[in-house]
């Protein structure tokens, strides 16, 4: 059942067995795992639409460290930012879950097998095909090749999970789907041990809903579990006493950065573009193929874990020059208009690269800019952070304050996978790497944006430097847990989403386990 907050009747309260902040990946994850255990699980999602649009004044916040935008790449709406996912999956390295000497803070509470056994699952779950046919890596590379695979339902085209889990949502009967409202705030009981008593919405038009429940999950991001639980700690001094000092602290993205180009020959670019990029799949999955550093390059030379995938542009050729020439109001030169006339009086020659698309073909560019895009996994630190801060959104909640902090290893990573790729491309004759001539490899202003907060509820055994425990749930609480990439203890340097559907049926069986108990 899916309900609108504000259409709601006048006692404005809504009851079950599991109440669900957040109807993105890891909420509808949970929600659907649980479809057919004969608990009633409120599913509460902030946008109205069934497509995702973005969540404007309740996710605007501060940026107060390394720039960024609070409000970037999050979305309201059934799905949540899987309305614009670019389906790109791959699974944590061992290494990731480690703890590693030469990375502070590192080392998850739940090792690799754990993890990994819900990774299977999470295939189905995402909607994943066959393995990426991953080229073999050679003895001594610092790097190998890597592969992801994507969640698609045709070239480029994405999953929306508010599309693909509409139905199941919509049409089970203990599943009631409440959109149109924010959580607000969540009412806590004190002792030794603390429960969560009900949770406190606010709708669209400034309405409250109480939402009264056995067990609480926030899974509403990585800026937003820390933002509900602040709140908590500073509206009911004495509240989560045990986690009132770790939660917001270790927030890490995944800094991502052009680096280099590639200066090869025509034979140099076809035979690149055969070996590492974006393939497409008649069947209308794809997968991609770029590099990664090896774990033991990552301790011999105490790196972070990092990827990179080559990218392929155009070259600026007369047709193309002209063409932006009468986009842009002007007059194209001589040559650039015999360039545009040839295509106009041969249109056939457009036609071949998206005929191969449609045939789930690879479309080679003949001299193509080759860049390199370098993304890192972060080094947790405690002073990269989030906070409150004293503005309030129109829903009467202060904002998420964020001092994000770039590490001078984080920097070391990025050079040395660069470093790794050039020796990887020349020894086997595809090109020279031509390294950005740039001072600072992170500058903000170079970055791209890949939009994974990670860290700021993570999992730990001890409430010293965690919020949540190996099962999610809050240190110190009885019914209260946060899921999704806010409780991972480091990022690796794949996508989040894979790792956070694993995490998140791993949490509902811990759920349908303690509910039915």
């Amino acid at each position: 059942m899916i309900l609108d907050a504000d259409g709601l009747g006048e006692s404005g309260m809504v009851q079950g067995d599991i109440a669900i902040v957040g109807g993105g990946a890891a909420g509808i994850t949970i929600a659907q795992a649980l479809a057919g255990s004969g608990l009633t699980v409120i599913l509460i999602e902030s946008g109205t639409k069934r497509r995702g649009e973005p969540g404007a004044d309740g996710f605007r916040g501060e940026s107060i460290g390394t720039a960024m935008d609070p409000a970037g790449g999050r979305f309201q709406g059934l799905g949540g930012s899987t309305n614009r996912w670019t389906g790109r999956c791959a699974p944590l390295d061992p290494i990731d879950l480690a703890p590693r000497d030469w990375v502070p803070h590192s080392g998850w509470p739940i090792g690799w097998d754990e993890l990994a056994r819900w990774y299977g699952p999470a295939e189905a779950v995402c909607g994943l095909s066959d393995a990426a046919p991953v080229p073999p890596a050679t003895d001594g590379d610092t790097v190998a090749p890597f592969g992801w695979r994507f969640a698609a339902t045709g070239w480029k085209t994405y999953q929306s999970w508010g599309d693909r889990y509409h139905d199941l949502l919509r049409l089970d009967p203990n599943i009631r789907v409440v959109t149109g409202a924010l959580a607000a705030g969540i009412a806590i009981d004190g002792g030794d041990i603390t429960h969560a008593r009900w949770l406190t919405l606010r709708t669209h038009r400034l309405r409250e809903v109480r939402v009264i429940a056995r067990h609480f999950v926030l899974s509403a991001g990585g800026i937003e579990n820390a933002r509900l639980l602040l709140d908590v700690i500073a509206s009911q001094p004495g509240t989560l006493p045990a986690v009132a000092d770790s939660v917001g602290r270790y927030f890490m993205q995944h800094p991502r950065v052009t680096t280099a180009t590639i200066a090869c020959t025509r034979a140099q670019a076809a035979r690149l573009q055969q070996s590492f990029n974006n393939f497409p799949s008649s069947r209308g999955h794809h997968h991609e193929i770029g590099f990664a550093l090896t774990p033991e390059t990552q301790a011999r030379e105490r790196l972070l874990n990092a990827s990179a995938v080559l990218r392929y542009d155009a070259a600026p050729s007369a047709a193309r020059r002209g063409w932006a020439a009468l986009r842009s109001g002007m007059t194209p030169y001589p040559r650039e208009w015999l360039a545009l006339a040839g295509y106009a009086l041969r249109p056939d020659r457009l036609l071949p690269r998206a005929a191969t698309r449609m045939a789930g073909r690879l479309a080679l560019r003949t001299d193509p800019i080759v860049s390199l895009v370098v993304d890192i996994e972060q080094a947790p630190q405690p002073d990269s952070r989030i906070t409150l801060a004293n503005s309030l959104d129109r829903y009467g909640r202060r904002r998420a304050r964020v001092d994000w902090r770039i590490a001078e290893q984080d920097r070391s990573t990025v050079r040395h996978m660069t470093e790794g790729i050039a020796t990887f491309l020349a020894t086997r004759d595809l090109g020279r790497l031509v390294p950005e001539a740039v001072d600072d490899i992170l500058d903000p202003a170079r970055m791209q944006h890949s939009f994974h907060h990670i860290g700021s509820t993570r999992m730990s055994d001890s409430p010293r430097d965690g919020v949540v425990d190996r099962d999610g749930r809050v240190h110190g609480t009885a019914n209260l847990y946060a899921c999704g990439s806010s409780v991972m203890p480091t990022g690796g340097h794949a996508n989040p989403t894979f790792t956070i559907v694993a995490l998140a049926l791993r949490l509902a069986d811990h759920l349908k386990a303690v509910a039915t108990a």
